[in-house]
Formats: C-alpha cells, sequence, structure tokens
C-alpha cells in the first residue's frame, strides 16, 4: 500500500473538548443541508481507519473551538496530553519530532501536532518554545476569529504588531508556518517576514472554487517557490461541489471531485505543490466515498485509472509533505 500523509484534522478537539461538552454535539455538528437532523458525535479518524488507509504520518491540530476560549492554556495542552498518552499506550505508533521518526519507523503510523490558532498560548509568544519542546511542529496563527497577530479569511486586515514578533518568533524557532485561514494582505505580509518553512494544510484553488478560504493562483505559485506545499481540504464548500465537473460513474462522486481539483492545480503548478489536507474531524460533512481515511488506497486507485502517472501519485500522497517536514 502507498503510504499517506495528512497535513491536517481536528480529532482532538473533536475527541477532548466535544467529548467534555456533549450538548455541544447537537450545537456544532448540525449539517445545514438537513436542518432538524442530529448529527451523531464520532470520531472520523480512529486507530483501525488509520491502518486501512495506510496514513503513515496524520498531523493532528490543538485547535479551540469557540466554546473552549474561556481556558485556552489549559484546554490546548490537554488536547497535547492526550496525543502523546495515546501514542505511549500504542506500540505501533510514534509522535514526529523530525523526518527520521517517519524514516524510522514505517512500520507504524505518526502523529505531528500543529497549533490552529494561538489561543493556546494565551498571547505569550515564550510560551511557543515551551510546545515546541513537546513536539509542537507547524503553526496557523489563527482560525477564524480576530487575534492580535493577522487577519484571517474572514477578516481583511494584514499582520499587526505582535504578528510581526511571532514571525521573529518563527524564524527563530524554525516551525511551519501554516497560512490556511490568514487574510489575503496577511499571507503577503507574512511572506515578506519569513524564512521558515509555509504551507497551507487543508486551503484549495480559488480558481476552481470562488471561497475566500482557497487560495490564490498568486498565493500558490509563492508557496511553490518556496518549496512548500498546499494540503488538498475535502469540505465541499471548499471543493465546490455544486458545480460541474466530470464525474467517473465507476467511483465515488467525492473521488471524481477531489481529482477535478487536484487536475487543476498539478495543471498550473505542477505536481510537486499538492498534497493531503483532509480536515477531518474538523469538517461536519465530506464528499461521497471520502468519509474517513479508510479511502486512501481505493483513490489511490481512482488515480491510476485516470491516468494520473505513481510518480504523481506518490508525490500527492506522501512525498511532497515529507520533502516539507525534512526541515527537521
Amino acid at each position: 500500500m502507498i503510504p499517506v500523509i495528512d497535513l491536517h484534522a481536528d480529532t482532538y478537539m473533536k475527541k477532548d473538548i466535544f467529548n467534555t461538552l456533549p450538548w455541544l454535539r447537537k450545537a456544532y455538528f448540525k449539517i445545514p443541508t438537513r436542518p432538524g437532523e442530529e448529527v451523531q458525535f464520532s470520531e472520523t479518524i480512529t486507530p483501525e481507519r488509520i491502518v486501512q488507509g495506510n496514513v503513515r504520518l496524520q498531523v493532528q491540530s490543538l485547535f479551540i473551538s469557540d466554546l473552549g476560549v474561556t481556558n485556552p492554556l489549559h484546554n490546548g495542552l490537554k488536547m497535547l496530553a492526550n496525543i502523546k498518552r495515546d501514542v505511549k499506550a500504542d506500540e505501533s505508533s510514534y509522535q514526529f519530532y523530525t523526518v527520521n521518526d517517519f524514516n524510522d519507523n514505517l512500520d507504524k503510523y505518526g502523529t505531528m501536532v500543529s497549533i490552529e490558532g494561538l489561543e493556546p498560548i494565551n498571547n505569550d509568544l515564550e510560551l511557543l518554545d515551551i510546545y515546541y519542546e513537546l513536539g509542537v511542529r507547524m503553526l496557523a496563527p489563527t482560525w477564524n476569529r480576530a487575534l492580535p497577530y493577522v487577519g484571517s479569511s474572514a477578516e481583511p486586515y494584514g499582520i499587526l504588531a505582535k504578528g510581526r514578533e511571532l514571525a521573529k518568533k518563527l524564524n527563530e524557532l524554525g516551525l511551519i508556518f501554516d497560512v490556511a485561514h490568514i487574510s489575503d494582505q496577511g499571507f503577503w505580509d507574512f511572506m515578506n517576514q519569513l524564512d521558515c518553512p509555509v504551507i497551507a494544510s487543508h486551503s484549495n484553488y480559488r480558481k476552481v472554487c470562488n471561497h475566500p478560504r482557497n487560495l490564490t493562483g498568486e498565493q500558490i505559485k509563492e508557496i511553490s517557490n518556496r518549496d512548500g506545499v498546499i494540503g488538498i481540504n475535502f469540505y465541499p464548500s471548499f471543493l465546490c461541489s455544486d458545480k460541474n465537473y466530470n464525474i467517473d460513474s465507476d467511483y465515488p462522486e467525492g473521488y471524481s471531485l477531489l481529482y477535478n481539483m487536484i487536475e487543476v492545480i498539478v495543471d498550473e503548478f505542477g505536481d510537486d505543490v499538492i498534497a493531503f489536507g483532509s480536515d477531518f474531524d474538523g469538517i461536519s460533512v465530506t464528499p461521497e466515498g471520502v468519509e474517513s481515511p479508510a479511502f486512501f488506497q481505493d483513490f489511490a486507485k481512482f488515480l491510476k485509472h485516470r491516468s494520473v502517472s505513481q510518480n504523481t501519485i506518490e508525490k500527492l500522497f506522501y512525498k511532497n509533505a515529507l520533502r516539507v517536514l525534512s526541515c527537521y
């Protein structure tokens, strides 16, 4: 089976925050197109599905839900503690600190820790040193709420004074900078400040799907020029599932939807910039057939069926992401 690296998921937010606040299950995981229907709480990413999909490295974010912001430092550290607990309890797993961890554990399944939204540091950038020592290797400064660093895709402003301090800290630590969620102006402001690697862990191409969470062609080109990657996000609204695209009836429709996004990006920017950033456990709906990590190996067969080369498939599934992670 081909290895898989997935650059973004929110399983520990879902597991730890919502499991302690079960009434949030109804409030948060509603499907807008099915009003009145309760969405059952369950984790999309499980150890069994990781094995089925051969996901050799899963990036898990320390993401604070809206109702977790009352004590974000505690909640962030609690999620990180639970990641470490789960890794320690399973002999087939490991925590990613450097690329050597991946190369030395080719028969195991790893977890890399990221921060999505800087609430867990309580506006104290010095705490990033502690998170780094605990294994955080990637950082997205904002989600969709106002923070004193940079605007988000929901906010038009660029980098703030605290954001310039953040850029210096990122350069010092060498953390991978994740542009998913930041504003267009903030993107370019940070590009002028950063020496560290840059990725978009779970974003798509705005030309294919005109959503502010997606990237412009100029942004993708900049990420590519910096030897970074963009992780294809599986959320239907970021793929524009309502638009016309060529559907292959021999496979689940979601496969064709993902292929449509991947094909355009590869045609315009080459196959060195593509990766996966599923956003599993952070999104309430997925395309048909793309319900969990178990789908990855069948999707590889689909891509071969669509005459995608083995080299491009390997780049998409793991080689491009591993190249970026080799900075550690």
